[in-house]
Formats: C-alpha cells, structure tokens, sequence
C-alpha cells in the first residue's frame, strides 16, 4: 500500500518512440528552429544521433521499468497486505455479527422472560397500588404526626416557661404556707380564747340566774310587806302628802343598792312580770331578753349589773 497512487515525477516520463511520432500518420514536421535539418547532415552523423537517441531512450525505458517493477512489487505487497486486512476484517465482522446475533437472542429470551413476567404480574400490581395507597396513608400520618410535633414543642417551650416561673411559684408557696400558719396558731388561740370566754359567759350566766331568783325572792318579800303595809294606809293617810315630814308608808328612803329603782307600792308591785317581764317572758328569766338582751340581765334596763363585753367574770354593782 506504500506504492498506491504513486506517479512517476515529470521528468521520468517517456516520449514517444520513432514508431509513436507523427510520421507514422504520414505527416512530417520541420526541424526545429535554429537546428539544420537532418537532410543536410552527412549520412554518419544521422546514424550516430539516431542511435544515440535510441540508447537514451532504452535506458530511460529501462529505468521506467525498473520503477514499474517496483511500483509493481509495492502494490503486490499492498494488495497482499490489503487482502491479510480485508480476512481480518470479515473475520472481525463476523465475530460481531455472531456476537450481535448471541446479544439479540439475549435481548428476546430477556424480552420473553419479561413478557411472561408481566402477565404474571397482576398480583404484584394490586400490590403496588396498595403500596401506594398506603404511601399516602403514611403521608397523611406524617403530615397530622408534624403538626403535633409543633404543637408539643410549643407545650414543650410553655412548659420551659411555666418550670423556669417554678421557683417563683416556690417562694409564693412557702410564703402562703408560712401566713396558713399563722391564721392557724391565730385560729388556735382565738378558739382557746373563745373556749374560756364561753365558760367564763357560763360562770356569768349561772350567777345572773342566781340574783335573778334572789331579785324575785325580794321582790316576792317586798310586795307581801307592801300588802301588809297597804291595809294600814288609812291610819299614815295624814303622812303621806308632798309636804309629809316622812315619806309614805311603803317607800325606802334609802338607795337602791343595786342602782335599780325603787318599785312604787301598790297593785303593779305584786306583779313585776305583768307587762312581759315574767320568767319565760321577754325580760323574765329564760326569756328571750334574759341574759343580755333589751329586759334581760346585762342588758340596757336591768339596773346596775353592767356585763363586761370582754368576758370578764366580776359582776359590778
């Protein structure tokens, strides 16, 4: 292939031999200018140029030989080489061509297998659409999952606030316990203080009871000597005018040493718990009045007991 399209350089071409010029077609050129013509050489000379012509171009004809020879060998050795190439290549392609064709048997029997495998593939497409549902399922669970993540971090972040006021809340705490304590001890001593003031309101009461039957074993004496006194008014009669030297029969002249006044004598004498003021009345003893109320012992009316709102057991006269 060295010597493919190889031409022989200008120079090295042949001219045309004695047999190849234009006198073969009878036609017959002049001699050049400036050359005599042959003609007029002397008969030697033209056999010496002739055969001095003829042995140029032998030896050009065999110099073109000996290059054609060669270029001959050159492209022997080219189409050699060239057929070595061309079984090469078929032997190549047909290497490919098998390994094409083993390729493409795989590709069917692959195509084949896939084919049976989808009609057998219904199973494995419910399965697959209930895969998918059941992503969306899960989609959904994550989405409300998300949301509750925020809501207990926000919780999370509330509760952070909320244990940071805890120490706070501690000291209001023992602040409240510290003031329960105290209404406690207060509250304990008010009901021991309460507790002695009732039984000190109880001594009261049963010594009130106790002058109160005194007041009325007096006043029961005091209207019987009245009585006695008032079947002997018509002999005082002369006595008992505003100007008397002496006070009427049935008046003392001496204080109350209760600070009460003093009963007139007469008919409302005998009866003092006439107008509501019997035992069991208004202002009798065991009436509604009795022990500090408006008629009762202790209260503003009865005379000189004067209860001490503080509890006191002393009476004062």
């Amino acid at each position: 292939m060295a010597g493919r399209d190889r031409m022989p350089p200008p120079f090295a071409r042949h001219l045309p031999g004695p047999g190849m010029g234009p006198e073969m077609y009878g036609q017959v050129m002049g001699p050049p200018a400036g050359h005599r013509p042959l003609d007029l050489l002397p008969p030697p000379e033209v056999l010496e140029h002739k055969l001095a012509t003829q042995h140029a171009e032998m030896q050009r004809l065999a110099s073109e030989n000996q290059r054609l020879a060669a270029t001959h060998g050159a492209l022997r050795q080219d189409l050699v080489m060239s057929q070595h190439e061309l079984e090469r290549l078929r032997s190549h392609i047909a290497a490919l061509q098998n390994d094409k064709e083993q390729q493409i048997r795989s590709s069917l029997d692959q195509i084949a297998n896939m084919e049976a495998d989808l009609r057998s593939s219904e199973s494995i497409k419910a399965d697959l659409q209930q895969a998918r549902s059941d992503a969306q399922n899960f989609l959904s669970v994550r989405q409300d999952l998300t949301v509750q993540v925020q809501q207990l971090t926000q919780d999370l972040q509330r509760a952070h606030a909320e244990v940071q006021q805890i120490p706070a809340m501690h000291t209001e705490i023992d602040g409240l316990r510290q003031e329960l304590q105290r209404g406690r001890d207060a509250f304990e001593y008010e009901k021991a203080a309460s507790s002695e003031q009732a039984e000190q309101m109880q001594g009261m009461e049963k010594n009130l009871v106790s002058l109160a039957r005194e007041v009325e074993k007096l006043r029961s004496e005091l209207a019987s000597a009245v009585d006695k006194r008032g079947r002997a008014a018509p002999y005082g009669s002369a006595y008992s005018g505003p100007d008397a030297p002496y006070p009427p029969v049935g008046q003392n002249v001496y204080g109350d040493g209760y600070g009460m006044p003093q009963m007139p004598a007469g008919p409302e004498a005998v009866a003092p718990y006439a107008a509501g003021g019997g035992p069991g009345g208004p202002g009798g003893p065991g009436g509604p009045g009795w022990g500090g109320g408006p008629g009762g012992p202790g209260g503003p009316s009865w005379g000189g007991y004067d209860v001490p709102r503080g509890g006191g057991s002393h009476v004062r006269r």
